[in-house]
This record gives C-alpha cells, sequence and structure tokens, in this order.
C-alpha cells in the first residue's frame, strides 16, 4: 500500500513548518512559538498515522487523531492568546469548555475508535473566530514585519479551519460517495498551505519589531 500523495505533501509541509520554526524559534513572539510545537505534533502524528494505516488499514487509526485533537485544539488557541487582546481568559474558558464536552460525549457514545468530527468541528469553528479576532486586532496596525507575519498565519489558518467544518461535518459523505477522494485531495492541499504559509508568518514575526507595531504584541 504506498502512501497518498498529498498525505505526503502535508507531512512535509508540517516538517518544513517545524524545521524552520525551529531557527527562528529564539526570535519568536512568546506564544507564537506554540505553533512550533504543534507542527512538530502534526508531523509525527500523520507520520504515525500513516504507519498504522499500512499495518492495520484505514479504519483503525483514527483512534490516535482523537487523543491528538485536544492538544492540536490547546496549542492553536493559546497561540493566538498575545494577538487576541484582554477577552482571550473569557474566551478561551468558553471555548475550552465547549470542545471539552463535544470531545468527551463523542468518544462516549462512538467510542475512540471513531473519529470525533462533532469534537473537531467546535475546535474548528473556536479556532476560526480567534484567529479572526487576532487578525483585526493586528490588520490596522501600520505594515510591519510583524503585521505581514500575523496575515500569513492567521488567514491559513482560519482558511483551513473554515473549509475543515463542512468537511469534517460531512465525513460520512465523503467517506462513502463519490467525492470521496476529492474530499481528501482539498484537505490535504489546504493543510499543505496552511503550514507553508505558517512557516512564512514565522519568518516574519522572527524579525524585529518596528517602532509602530510594537504595541499591538504587548
Amino acid at each position: 500500500m504506498g502512501i497518498n500523495l498529498g498525505i505526503l505533501l502535508g507531512i512535509c509541509s508540517s516538517l518544513i513548518c517545524w524545521v524552520t520554526g525551529v531557527v527562528v524559534f529564539r526570535r519568536l513572539p512568546t506564544t507564537f512559538r506554540l505553533l512550533v510545537i504543534h507542527a512538530f505534533l502534526a508531523c509525527s502524528i500523520d507520520i504515525l498515522g500513516v504507519i498504522l494505516v499500512r499495518a492495520y488499514g484505514y479504519h483503525n487509526n483514527q483512534g490516535i487523531f482523537n487523543f491528538y485533537m485536544p492538544f492540536d485544539f490547546l496549542l492553536m488557541l493559546f497561540a493566538a492568546r498575545i494577538g487576541f487582546g484582554k477577552h482571550f481568559r473569557l474566551f478561551s474558558i468558553i471555548g475550552i469548555s465547549i470542545f471539552a464536552v463535544s470531545w468527551l460525549l463523542s468518544l462516549s457514545i462512538n467510542g475512540p475508535k471513531q473519529f470525533a468530527n462533532q469534537a473537531l468541528i467546535v475546535c474548528a469553528i473556536v479556532l476560526t473566530i480567534a484567529y479572526f479576532m487576532v487578525l483585526l486586532r493586528n490588520v490596522h496596525e501600520e505594515r510591519s514585519h510583524h503585521t505581514t507575519g500575523i496575515y500569513c498565519i492567521s488567514v491559513s489558518v482560519m482558511l483551513y479551519y473554515c473549509c475543515t467544518i463542512p468537511h469534517f461535518g460531512l465525513i460520512h459523505y465523503f467517506s462513502n460517495g463519490e467525492l470521496k477522494l476529492a474530499g481528501y485531495y482539498v484537505n490535504d492541499a489546504l493543510s499543505v498551505l496552511r503550514y507553508i504559509f505558517t512557516a512564512i508568518g514565522l519568518v516574519y514575526l522572527s524579525r524585529p519589531v518596528t517602532k509602530s507595531a510594537v504595541h499591538a504584541y504587548q
């Protein structure tokens, strides 16, 4: 059984993002360092998923992604904290609570081996809102390396999760319908764009802050 090209490109893109993040890690704003950790975990989990597929088939690797999902959600959420603003604490408490309930319910009802797509939809909605707020808060700053980095990261994350909502909301249709391959390839393509633009954003964020944009990150 060969490795799907889309999956291979996804692994390569998250690996590129992680390596880029490691190189500029010390120069990144503190919370955005979580994106580097996220890229490493995403790459590792995708590789583990491929190994499990090759060993046990496509229907036996979903459990690992279910237990990775909370780490994915929390890393992405708290990476947005520095750019979100003063209401982040309340937003994160509400978002984490809703996600935790949906994740636990999904696992208890469907079991750990069936993908918790309802929980992922909640994750996608919360993170789309979070990064939209980050984008809004920083888009009015004068152009700088940091505002460009914020734009690259926020737009790519929003695009990925906005498209994730209908894709995983209709996962059973895509798994069994005529658009099965198209659904997976679209998700793989969005993942590649997400990590490549995140890598670009991390490079911009690692550059010295211009005076006009300092207050946006304090």
